[in-house]
């Protein structure tokens, strides 16, 4: 699906696919060592074969990795990324962990928040019931992304990040709930 972002630029969201392991792989690497830091906690420089194995190899039930990309003189470049890995919750529910990275030259354009509404939508369709997200304190932009997002979010703070349990039902009425428990 084709998105206009904020500032008129055009980007494809779409899910990844195994031949997209070499543009994840230089999108990763485009990132500042912040930026690797705010969505993996730890510096690394480069995805392992098998990170890129499970982002590039989906099936929407146990995992799914939406790209927004834009084509460059002929080649087509990620920009940004949304994942969900799902896992069987206590009461039998369905859970995912939630995350998402934006190239720093396309944040502030709405796209994690784009991306977070078509993953909620995708989940929503596979059983899943809850988001979870862990997010460092001093990450406004995401925990915004988070906030406005008229989810029901529950936050809990361990000290080092912070754990956000994000209800993915809709109010009766058939609209997201915009409250937000804290």
């Amino acid at each position: 699906m084709q998105v206009k972002l904020r500032d008129g630029r055009e980007v494809t969201i779409r899910a990844a696919r195994p031949d997209d392991k070499e543009r994840l792989r230089a999108a990763f690497r485009r990132l500042s060592p912040e930026s690797v830091y705010q969505r993996l906690f730890v510096h690394k420089r480069d995805l392992s074969e098998t990170e890129l194995k499970i982002l590039t190899e989906i099936d929407f039930d146990r995992a799914a990795d939406l790209l927004a990309t834009v084509v460059e003189d002929g080649e087509e470049r990620v920009v940004a990324s949304g994942t969900y890995a799902a896992f069987d919750a206590p009461g039998g529910e369905r859970h995912a962990e939630v995350a998402f990275v934006v190239d720093e030259a396309f944040r502030g354009q709405g796209l994690a928040s784009r991306l977070l509404r078509e993953l909620v939508s995708l989940a929503r369709e596979h059983g899943i019931v809850r988001f979870e997200a862990e997010v460092l304190p001093w990450n406004r932009a995401m925990r915004h992304v988070f906030e406005s997002c008229g989810l029901l979010i529950v936050e809990s703070d361990d000290g080092g990040t912070i754990h956000l349990s994000i209800a993915l039902e809709d109010d009766p009425a058939g609209g997201a709930s915009p409250e937000r428990a804290v």
